[in-house]
């Protein structure tokens, strides 16, 4: 009598532990798989720009500078562009003003999204000019130059400039 009371406990153990495993549930279960998310980490922040805060390297009307203030870019005249002045920058966008070079027509436009420009027009007196703001990934063309906003904070902006192509 002795192995009948320990054999059935015995087969209870084996079975109860059958039962936690992977291969003894049944396929119908309606317990949700175990599911492993991973949070990417955030890109980092672009702070530094190729030709640093030399404002000297845009002449050529190819440049990346870093603006920690308001400043005032020049860029060879071939471009069309007189000046070009940051004014102000915050947390999300970057506002500035492009003035036409003498002698020519103003084209100035934004492909991104979240650009506001405007257009005085030109008189005798007076070039015509442009006014803007864009955040971050925004290309401004102001004539022969594009001015791409690479990265923009409320205590820096980072700004690209090509010449404009065609």
């Amino acid at each position: 009598m002795k192995y009948r009371t320990r054999l059935p406990a015995a087969i209870l153990l084996v079975l109860a532990g059958a039962c936690g495993s992977p291969e003894a549930r049944d396929a119908t279960s309606t317990d949700p798989p175990a599911v492993t998310t991973t949070t990417p980490s955030p890109s980092p922040a672009i702070t530094s720009a190729a030709d640093g805060a030399n404002l000297d390297a845009c002449a050529d009307g190819t440049c990346e500078v870093r603006l920690d203030a308001p400043a005032t870019i020049a860029v060879d005249k071939t471009f069309g562009v007189d000046v070009l002045r940051v004014v102000s920058f915050t947390q999300t966008e970057v506002t500035f003003d492009v003035v036409d070079a003498p002698g020519g027509g103003f084209s100035f436009g934004c492909d991104h999204e979240s650009c506001a420009m405007s257009v005085t027009g030109a008189s005798i007196a007076s070039p015509a000019r442009g006014t803007g703001s864009a955040s971050t990934n925004a290309r401004i063309t102001a004539n022969r130059l594009v001015v791409e906003v690479v990265a923009v904070s409320d205590t820096y902006t980072i700004l690209r400039l090509t010449p404009a192509s065609g």
